[in-house]
């Protein structure tokens, strides 16, 4: 049996008068498993667990007086994960950029904060008839001291090390989930 040019092989009396043309061909194609991510949400998812985490590392320290640089690092991983989370399953090269600045501005935030507590405890240690800063008063006053604070010698060496690793991981998590989305598109 022999088959025709444009004609499927089979019962040729069910396939009759098919014509194939170029606009009638279907590829039958996976559909792409990569999803445009929501930038919007994963700012926000970000921005919101960096300023939780920076509340939270705040008062750990203030009430304990002791800190731990390995926070940084657990600040970093957090808003990396939220980061990922806020994207809705979507992949970006710019996910691991907002990770990172994030990270950063959630470890920074959290010294800040701690800076104001700090700060708040002193005056009112030197009050006098009962007068103290109010705590916005205090972070005012910090946004003064906080520069010197951070490159005046204020945080040692190592703090800067766990900073430095606190935004890698900022940057790590989504990069690692955008490299796998990415390489399983190629494959």
């Amino acid at each position: 049996m022999t088959r025709e040019k444009n004609r499927p092989a089979g019962n040729t009396d069910q396939n009759q008068n098919i014509t194939v043309t170029p606009e009638t061909i279907v590829v039958n194609q996976a559909p792409s498993e990569i999803v445009q991510p929501n930038i919007g949400m994963a700012i926000l998812y970000g921005l919101i667990a960096a300023v939780a985490s920076a509340f939270i590392w705040d008062k750990i320290v203030f009430f304990t007086h002791y800190k731990l640089g390995l926070v940084a690092v657990i600040i970093g991983v957090i808003v990396g994960i939220a980061v990922l989370k806020g994207a809705k399953g979507g992949h970006s090269k710019a996910l691991p950029i907002i990770g990172a600045v994030l990270a950063g501005f959630g470890i920074l935030l959290g010294e800040y904060l701690l800076l104001g507590d700090l700060l708040g405890s002193e005056v009112a240690k030197d009050t006098v008839n009962g007068k103290h800063l109010s705590y916005s008063g205090q972070l005012l006053v910090s946004m003064f001291i906080f520069p010197k604070y951070l490159f005046g010698g204020g945080m040692s060496p190592m703090s800067w090390v766990f900073i430095l690793i606190g935004i890698y991981e900022g940057w790590k998590i989504p990069s690692r989930a955008a490299d796998g989305a990415f390489s399983s598109e190629k494959k």
